[in-house]
């Protein structure tokens, strides 16, 4: 499924080998652009899913996290079995800047001109605690949670998660 302020497509869950390639070739395919809100889309899924399955949520997560994650715990609470990549550039993980710079958000048409020396400590103090609710909520409702930058290719990604998974997680029901 790919989404925005709402469901925008889904690929309806299948056991062929080669799904895996027609979602990977889809999510290549699509570009990202205007506002998105993960917390009702997710609620919008887990009111449809009709049968438990794998679900693998991959987004920045830029939404409100209280939202979020009552999404992910009504698709935990149907039976499903759920992963979160946690996707940020490795910029919004870093904040490298260091010339008074103009920030732009691109979901909304918002723009910030500031002194990056000036807000960095606190900017990365937010985002840090943005993670780690993220972590400690995901980890406390049975729910799977990986950070990545978009500097790893997101095959990359989930084969070194999908590698951590089979060694050291144990099956839940």
């Amino acid at each position: 499924m790919t989404f925005s302020k709402k469901i925008e497509k889904i690929i309806p869950p299948k056991a062929a080998h080669d799904h895996l390639f027609a979602i990977l070739k889809a999510l290549e395919a699509c570009t990202p652009q205007g506002e998105t809100s993960v917390a009702s889309v997710l609620q919008e899924l887990a009111t449809s899913v009709k049968r438990r399955g794998l679900i693998l949520v991959i987004s920045d997560l830029l939404d409100q996290p209280e939202e979020v994650m009552r999404g992910l715990k009504q698709l935990r609470s149907r039976g499903s079995d759920v992963m979160v990549f946690h996707l940020l550039d490795k910029d919004e993980l870093q904040f490298p800047f260091h010339e008074p710079s103009l920030f732009q958000d691109l979901e909304e048409d918002l723009k910030l001109l500031a002194d990056p020396e000036v807000i960095r400590s606190a900017y990365l103090k937010t985002i840090h605690a943005l993670i780690e609710e993220y972590r400690a909520a995901c980890a406390s409702n049975l729910i799977d949670y990986s950070l990545f930058d978009t500097s790893m290719g997101l095959d990359r990604a989930l084969v070194r998660y999908l590698t951590w998974r089979e060694k050291f997680r144990s099956p839940r029901t």
